[in-house]
């Protein structure tokens, strides 16, 4: 298993593009004003960007969201609800950290479940650690409340670290040992919640802005770039019946060239979409993606819950049920979610060699099991009330994958 941080990946992306003069570094968004006919982007430095749309991909506490909320609410009042606003959650707290690769560990991912609703997650690699400890918050709050703008302090990520320490996160090490060698660390909230509404005007909003998912999955970051690619083919569509449009009421010549027109017609490269046409695109859009974030969100949250073993039920399933069932579940889940993932559908793609989980992208399901995620596990319930029957003579069952048996013990 490999682990990408975001922005080691932001600075691979950028290092790759053919000219750096369009983006704009170290200036904050001060403030956003659309009209009928464009946007305008106010930076703090006093200086503006003019264009046609845009694209909040600013994150979970983005300033786009709340912009098109001041929008909607100055515009239409009401259309922005309460309930939309409050949507999103934080229900977790995640300590978080990176460190070096360990020699003794191989390249792998473990997870162990302890007592209290916790849970760890590392990630090893030959030349790098990624390790979590989450738990559920002891009160769940709205990110939009005022109460949320807090944030941890790297003094109370010291304290929380101490606090789990000595807890085992494998067969030879505990939590501490990957504290002690982190590079970076930070204690934060887990938001999770899918907004109902995506845009307003010629405002959008993509990524964590929109949809945030647990870590658990890790499949946050991919749901955001499969979500700005369809965002694309749709723009690239509007833009394409634009431009037929155009050329249907004959502002082009019999050989395809432009024909002479008024200064007030755009040239091809700086052609601008009306309000309606940008509007129908991010529709699309939403409609195209929303299913499949909802999906992805509710998954994770599942696997969340799993893992900190948050009920009774869930528990004797992570115990009991999930070692009977097939080791290779969770993959079949993941791999069902990857392997539908969207395609820039306006870009030649060389789709290269075929691996054991084949891709899809909307093709019919092939019957590999991985089209079924849930096989496994739902063949495992045939066992459950044999399971029960002598559940009570078990002293200890490990879980899939490593977990730590000090920490089964004391609440078995």
């Amino acid at each position: 298993m490999l682990a990408l941080e975001r922005r080691e990946l932001i600075q691979i992306l950028y290092e790759e593009l053919p000219d750096k003069s369009k983006v704009l570094l170290g200036r904050a968004v001060a403030g956003i004003r659309q009209s009928e006919n464009g946007v305008e982007v106010e930076l703090a430095d006093g200086t503006s960007q003019r264009g046609d749309l845009v694209i909040g991909a600013d994150g979970v506490h983005s300033i786009v969201r709340e912009a098109m909320w001041q929008h909607a609410d100055a515009a239409e009042p009401g259309l922005i609800t309460d309930d939309e606003r409050n949507i999103m959650m934080r229900n977790w707290v995640c300590l978080f950290g990176l460190g070096p690769g360990e020699p003794g560990l191989r390249n792998e991912l473990s997870v162990t479940s302890y007592p209290g609703k916790r849970a760890a997650m590392t990630i090893t690699q030959p030349r790098l650690t990624t390790f979590l400890f989450f738990w559920k918050a002891e009160t769940a709050t709205a990110l939009s409340r005022p109460e949320s703008a807090a944030r941890f302090t790297a003094q109370d990520a010291d304290r929380a670290a101490a606090g789990v320490a000595h807890l085992p996160v494998n067969e030879t090490m505990v939590f501490g040992d990957f504290w002690n060698k982190r590079t970076r660390a930070q204690l934060s909230h887990i938001e999770e919640g899918v907004l109902t509404r995506w845009h307003y005007g010629r405002l959008v909003l993509a990524g964590d802005a929109v949809h945030k998912v647990t870590p658990n999955t890790a499949y946050g970051g991919n749901l955001a770039i499969e979500g700005v690619a369809v965002l694309a083919n749709q723009l690239h569509r509007a833009v394409v019946e634009q431009r037929r449009r155009r050329e249907g009421s004959g502002r082009c010549d019999g050989d395809g060239d432009q024909e002479e027109k008024d200064e007030a017609t755009p040239s091809w490269g700086a052609a601008s979409l009306a309000q309606a046409d940008l509007e129908a695109a991010f529709r699309a859009y939403q409609a195209r993606h929303e299913s499949r974030a909802r999906e992805v969100c509710a998954t994770a949250h599942w696997v969340t819950r799993l893992q900190t073993w948050d009920t009774p039920w869930l528990k004797f399933w992570s115990l009991y049920v999930m070692p009977l069932s097939d080791r290779k579940a969770l993959a079949r889940i993941i791999g069902a979610l990857v392997r539908r993932a969207p395609l820039l559908d306006f870009v030649p793609l060389d789709r290269g060699p075929e691996g054991k989980v084949r891709w899809e992208h909307g093709e019919t399901r092939s019957d590999d099991g991985y089209g079924k995620p849930w096989r496994g596990a739902l063949a495992a319930l045939a066992a459950v009330g044999l399971v029960a029957s002598f559940a009570f003579f078990i002293r200890r069952w490990p879980l899939s994958g490593y977990t730590a048996r000090e920490a089964l013990s004391s609440d078995l």
